[in-house]
């Protein structure tokens, strides 16, 4: 597109002599990719592709939504430069219809209101840092700089794939011999569960802060009782929907439940006064504090918006002319990056092949000639609600979504259970026949785990895609991002299901059996709704 919308001169001329760095040095790469030879690549036709790349250029306003399909990728970041350079040089950045930028962090303005100090500014301003020697530590560091460590894009990250190595003492980096872990179930929904649970078997101590029982959890040998995000209050802004609100405290929480950063604070607290770090990180004691502290300049307060339910405020664009530059080194748009040029990568985008490939791998395309990806169905969230009445019933079971050619072919009808296998692994989930789905593709559900299983596992690894896909594939150089869409696989039929019957009398018999007798955990709220569903549907 980038090639079609350069040659034809389609492009915002006035916006890229004054916005942007390395556009000279961006057309030359270009030429590399006309549509014909794009057209092979991702199997569309040329003509399609340049009618789009014109359509996009003449828009009045035009903008791209990206997601996992791009940030799974193994080249993930140059692919995601080639979209944002698209964006800026058709003029499309931080105007109506186009992409809005956040504010400025500096000023802690957040796009129309002042004073806002939003997450982004806490984490470079509104905390102490560590000192950069002890950032230089952070894991994955000296093999992905810009995505951790002093040089890194990002203030407070690790490298996901190097802690599932540390854990097991692979690598130079580790071993990792204890951890703690809130909002997350990353046995589910890290790739190479398998590999993640050997881990975490292997640590000394592990502490997990919960509202309810996951196969994290199940794990843990302190569980630290956690906040429903029903049970507290936070003040909230949605910079698209241009308005200040916030979330609304419905029930008390149940016993001794604290909210994380209240859990955080009194840990980094317990460790100061034992002498093992000098200071708080962490400013705030409770959330009270901090939604104060975040309305503290902004001219409104928590009572304000309880009071109203929403605040509106208007919002500005083109904030880079008021400002007079871009967060960037050369304070330009910078298409031809600085930043990786600096630490020696591509500056420019680029394509490569992924690592299973015809060209690359024939051996594996030939025994696994599908290609495999996930999503998020929008029932559930990552590996959430798998235990909730409602969504249970809504999306029983695991999908995995096949075209019509490719599932009669392999003698799969619509609703039969089938195996997924990779080089990794299997799993078994339901055919779901899809005809818009491209005939090499399929498409399986993320985060599945059955609640109704009983320990250990709760069925971690039956239906869990991150069974079949790994942290070990060949990383994208940059931020050391593995191919987790596009994975060779192979679909047949299964001989028998992973589960049967209704779920929530499952559900049922599990909290009867195994959840009501765990001390600590009340899972009361939610295995209770499946009596009153039962007694609303008698009605």
């Amino acid at each position: 597109m980038l090639h079609v919308i350069i040659n034809e001169q389609l492009y915002d001329k006035a916006f890229v002599e004054q916005w942007c760095h390395g556009f000279e040095e961006l057309k030359v790469r270009v030429q590399e990719y006309p549509p014909a030879r794009v057209a092979d690549i991702c199997c569309c036709s040329a003509e399609e592709l340049a009618r789009a790349a014109r359509i996009f250029a003449t828009a009045e306003s035009a903008c791209v939504s990206v997601g996992n399909g791009i940030n799974q990728h193994h080249n993930s970041v140059q692919v995601h430069r080639a979209i944002n350079i698209l964006i800026a040089i058709t003029g499309n950045i931080d105007v109506p219809g186009g992409h809005l930028l956040p504010g400025c962090v500096e000023s802690g303005n957040c796009k129309g209101l002042k004073g806002y100090r939003g997450n982004e500014y806490i984490l470079r301003y509104g905390a102490p840092q560590l000192p950069d020697d002890v950032r230089a530590k952070a894991l994955g560091a000296s093999h992905f700089p810009l995505w951790v460590g002093p040089s890194a894009m990002m203030p407070v990250a690790i490298h996901n794939p190097t802690l599932q190595n540390a854990l097991l003492g692979i690598g130079t980096e580790g071993p990792i011999r204890a951890l703690y872990i809130t909002g997350m179930n990353p046995l589910v929904t890290y790739p190479g569960a398998t590999k993640m649970y050997e881990g975490l078997q292997q640590l000394d101590f592990l502490a997990v802060a919960s509202h309810s029982m996951t196969p994290t959890v199940e794990l843990a040998d302190v569980v630290l009782p956690k906040k429903h995000w029903y049970e507290k209050e936070e003040v909230v802004l949605d910079i698209y929907g241009h308005c200040l609100t916030l979330t609304r405290k419905i029930f008390e929480p149940p016993g001794e439940a604290k909210e994380d950063l209240e859990i955080c604070y009194s840990i980094c607290d317990k460790a100061v006064q034992r002498g093992y770090i000098e200071r708080n990180p962490i400013l705030w004691k409770n959330l009270d504090e901090l939604n104060a502290w975040r309305l503290e300049m902004t001219g409104h307060t928590m009572e304000e918006v309880r009071d109203k339910g929403y605040i509106r405020f208007e919002v500005f664009y083109k904030e880079y002319e008021t400002r007079g530059k871009f967060f960037m080194p050369t304070g330009k748009v910078e298409l031809y990056s600085t930043i990786l040029a600096k630490h020696g990568y591509d500056p420019l985008p680029y394509h490569k092949l992924p690592p299973a490939h015809e060209a690359t791998s024939p051996e594996i395309v030939k025994r696994f000639p599908l290609l495999f990806g996930t999503a998020r169905n929008k029932v559930y969230q990552h590996s959430r609600f798998r235990d909730t009445v409602w969504s249970r019933r809504a999306r029983p079971y695991p999908r995995l979504e096949i075209h019509p050619d490719t599932a009669s072919s392999r003698g799969i009808a619509d609703g039969q259970w089938v195996w997924i296998e990779t080089h990794h692994g299997r799993i078994r989930m339901m055919a779901e026949v899809a005809p818009n789905i491209h005939p090499r593709f399929v498409n399986g559900e993320m985060g599945w785990w059955y609640p109704e299983k009983i320990s250990p596992g709760h069925g971690a690894f039956d239906s869990n895609p991150n069974v079949i896909i790994t942290y070990d594939s060949p990383d994208e150089p940059v931020m050391g991002v593995p191919p987790l869409k596009g994975v060779p696989c192979q679909v047949y039929p299964a001989d028998e299901p992973v589960a049967s019957g209704d779920p929530i009398e499952n559900l049922k018999r599990a909290w009867d059996s195994y959840y009501s007798r765990l001390p600590a955990i009340s899972g009361d709220a939610v295995f209770g709704e499946i009596e009153r569903a039962r007694e609303t549907e008698a009605k």
